[in-house]
């Protein structure tokens, strides 16, 4: 039987990162975190689960933009959320099958569209 879909949230400011997973589990969705890029990327090759990525843009280390790209290319099924406190991006920056919002987000928005990515 296979695993239920996970998203995972990358996010370099601890409160930041459980507050979204609380905003996740509180939706009945399955969770998991990484602090940074490369965190990430070594939760990604832990959990073939993973089919979405909630993250920020700017972390410290690599951004979420490159860690995307990056991580896209070694798992071209993830759909990414990309959020940011200090950065806009516009629909022709972003990679396909994502989408941004500027923090503060409205968490039920966010998770409408990680419940359409899963579905």
């Amino acid at each position: 039987m296979s695993q239920p879909p996970v998203v995972l949230v990358v996010e370099g400011e601890p409160v930041l990162r459980m507050i979204a997973l609380d905003h996740l589990e509180d939706a009945g969705l399955s969770a998991v975190e990484a602090c940074n890029a490369a965190d990430g990327m070594a939760r990604l090759e832990q959990n073939p689960s993973i089919k979405v990525v909630w993250t920020d843009i700017q972390m410290p280390g690599k951004d979420g933009l490159s860690f995307a790209m990056e991580a896209r290319q070694r798992w071209a099924h993830l759909d990414f959320i990309f959020l940011s406190g200090g950065t806009t991006l516009g629909d022709s920056e972003l990679p396909e099958r994502s989408v941004f919002f500027a923090k503060p987000y409205v968490a039920s928005t966010v998770i409408e569209i990680i419940r359409r990515f899963l579905h």
